[in-house]
C-alpha cells in the first residue's frame, strides 16, 4: 500500500465544489486519509486569471505510479478540463506530490513534484498532513522546506 499525496487546484466554475466532486471521484479508485485546508491563491507563473483554489489530499493505494497518473488524467477529463496552454485557468488539476519514497522521471511525469519547493502553498498545506515527511530527494522535512522557502522569499 503506497501513500501519495495529491495537489488539486481550480481556477473555473464553483471551486470549491470542483475541488470536492475530484475528491469524489477519487474516492471511487483510492482511500481517501485526510484532506488539507482549501487555500485562495494568486495564480504563479501565468498572472492574468482568476485565483487558484488549492487543496492536498492523502491518499492511500496499491495503484502504479503509471496507473495513479491514468485515474487522475481521467477525472480531469471527466470534470471538463480541457486542454489550454501550460499554467493556464483549468476547472481542476491534480497533481501527484510524492508517491511514498518514490523518484521517478519519465517523458510525462515526474515524482516528486519538479515544483514543490517553489510553491510555498503546497508546503504549507502538505504540513497539515504531514509536517514530518521526508523528501526523497532532498532528505527534508517539509517543515523545514516550508521554512526555507519563507526564508528565502524574505530576504
Amino acid at each position: 500500500m503506497a501513500t501519495v499525496y495529491l495537489g488539486l487546484g481550480s481556477n473555473l466554475g464553483d471551486c470549491r465544489r470542483n475541488l470536492a466532486c475530484a475528491i469524489t471521484e477519487l474516492e471511487t479508485k483510492v482511500r481517501v486519509v485526510a484532506l488539507s485546508s482549501v487555500l485562495c491563491t494568486k495564480p504563479m507563473y501565468v498572472t492574468e486569471q482568476p485565483d487558484f483554489y488549492n487543496q492536498v489530499i492523502e491518499i492511500e493505494t496499491t495503484i502504479s505510479v503509471l496507473d495513479l497518473l491514468e485515474v487522475t488524467k481521467n477525472i480531469e477529463v471527466k470534470m471538463g478540463r480541457t486542454p489550454t496552454y501550460r499554467y493556464g485557468p483549468r476547472v481542476i488539476d491534480i497533481d501527484m506530490l510524492y508517491y511514498d519514497q518514490l523518484i521517478f522521471k519519465n517523458s510525462i511525469l515526474q515524482i516528486p513534484h519538479p515544483h514543490n519547493d517553489e510553491r510555498e502553498f503546497i508546503l504549507a498545506l502538505m504540513s497539515e498532513l504531514a509536517p514530518t515527511f521526508i523528501c526523497p530527494v532532498t532528505k527534508t522535512t517539509i517543515m523545514e522546506k516550508l521554512t526555507l522557502l519563507k526564508q528565502k522569499t524574505a530576504a
